[in-house]
């Protein structure tokens, strides 16, 4: 489950094509400096991941398990300035199950029924809801609730370093458009 940051990078590309323009290697090293002060936060997280199985039906070696799970930070992209990834080893699903389970219906207040048109007009699909499913995600809140509309594990610890991860990214944005500046006034 990525836990992706978001900031206002509405003059991320104007300070990557003045950061291009005076000189490339400003870019990389801009990159470089904003990954370097996400990635104590990502092992930070590391720490903080339960530790696998998270319930007893995760284990096993199917892609349903839940594996070795990683935090891994990640510079700018076309999107975000910073982004944290949390993932598991070999690549499984179980962890983002169990991450995200029950988020869909409780953030939208809603059952999964829904009516479509059909060939003879509409037609109402009802819930599939399952006893296993509620089962699941009620084994999963017994050992962590959800937080908002994030997921159950590692979100908590993002939020709470999410003030001083912004301070530092600014930070680092505002250095290199000093540098952009003195190299452009030149």
């Amino acid at each position: 489950m990525p836990i992706v940051p978001q900031f206002d990078s509405s003059k991320l590309k104007e300070l990557r094509a003045a950061l291009k323009e005076v000189d490339a290697d400003l870019t990389k090293q801009m990159n470089k400096d904003i990954k370097q002060a996400v990635q104590p936060m990502a092992s930070t997280l590391q720490g903080k991941l339960p530790p696998a199985p998270i319930l007893s039906g995760f284990k096993h070696d199917g892609r349903t398990s839940i594996g070795k799970l990683k935090a891994t930070a990640y510079g700018p992209a076309r999107k975000s300035l910073a982004r944290i990834e949390v993932f598991s080893k070999p690549e499984a699903a179980g962890f983002k199950i169990a991450d995200l389970a029950g988020t869909r219906n409780q953030l939208s207040n809603r059952n999964r029924g829904y009516t479509r048109q059909g060939p003879s007009g509409p037609v109402t699909v009802r819930a599939h809801a399952t006893s296993s499913g509620k089962a699941l995600i009620q084994a999963l809140n017994n050992k962590r609730r959800l937080l908002g509309n994030g997921g159950r594990f590692g979100w908590r610890e993002f939020i709470g370093a999410r003030p001083q991860l912004v301070r530092d990214v600014v930070k680092i944005l505002d250095k290199f458009s000093e540098i952009t500046v003195k190299k452009l006034v030149r």
